[in-house]
């Protein structure tokens, strides 16, 4: 029981030396004024001015517009003729107008498709370039009127 007690007091006595240092620490610093100006620290950054190179003075051309491929026609089978058209002639006629349709529609959803993919891809550009633009469009103003100066012909 003997050495809990003085484990404890020494304990204190340190705990009251930190209490006496972090004391003196606080009048030490209320007895100073130590204001700090923050503008003084503030650092302001000098830009060179941006020269556009010449060919950024001339607009690049419009795209032509894409040529689209020619729509498939469908093409009806001949019929058989003769002999061969009067036995199981009109049958195999039959069966192949119906292949020939549902190749035209497969070669059509094809063409389709191919167009669809030529005509959405310019306007998926233009649409991305006026949906920023119109989200923001002080900072494309103010993008015109720096390059307007360097287009101007002397």
């Amino acid at each position: 029981m003997g050495t809990m007690h003085a484990e404890v007091e020494s304990l204190n006595a340190v705990l009251a030396s930190s209490k006496d240092q972090l004391d003196s620490i606080l009048a030490a610093t209320l007895s100073v004024d130590d204001y700090v100006d923050l503008k003084t620290l503030r650092a302001t950054a000098t830009h060179p001015v941006f020269e556009s190179p010449p060919r950024l003075a001339t607009p690049t051309p419009k795209l032509p517009e894409p040529l689209l491929p020619p729509r498939p026609i469908f093409q009806e089978p001949d019929a058989q003729r003769g002999l061969a058209g009067l036995v199981g002639g009109k049958r195999r006629h039959e069966e192949a107008v119906t292949a020939a349709r549902a190749t035209h529609e497969r070669v059509t959803a094809e063409w389709r498709n191919r167009v669809d993919q030529m005509e959405t891809r310019p306007r998926s550009r233009t649409s991305a370039a006026r949906r920023c633009r119109e989200r923001a469009p002080h900072s494309h103003q103010r993008r015109q009127e720096t390059l307007r100066p360097s287009v101007r012909e002397p």
